[in-house]
């Protein structure tokens, strides 16, 4: 599928042409404007729809993850973050918060 596609779909807009993201080994990922699309040509039942369930947990948690602004089997759209600078402190205090978190099952 191509990645425009995905984001018509959503209902989103973005101008220019995909840029190829790399480092992904599932999935292949594009760039377009403020949106990431990552797509697969197979993904296992569920994928896309779980790592963006999986986001939105670390996010209500004051983990900072990418918005997930679209995800459906076909695929899944989120914010692009420019990299910055490592935050190791705060990024062991996210981790350390996330430890402290209770809850019915896992």
């Amino acid at each position: 599928m191509d990645p425009r596609k995905l984001l018509e779909r959503a209902g989103l807009e973005a101008k220019g042409a995909p840029e190829p993201l790399y480092g992904g080994d599932i999935s292949r990922v594009y760039r377009l404007g403020a949106y990431v699309v990552k797509l697969s040509p197979n993904p296992p039942l569920g994928l896309f729809p779980a790592e963006a369930r999986g986001l939105r947990s670390l996010a209500e948690r004051g983990v900072r993850v990418p918005r997930v602004f679209f995800a459906s089997e076909e695929g899944l759209i989120l914010e692009y973050l420019p990299e910055g600078p490592p935050d190791w402190e705060g990024l062991a205090r996210m981790l350390a918060g996330l430890h402290l978190q209770r809850e019915a099952s896992y």
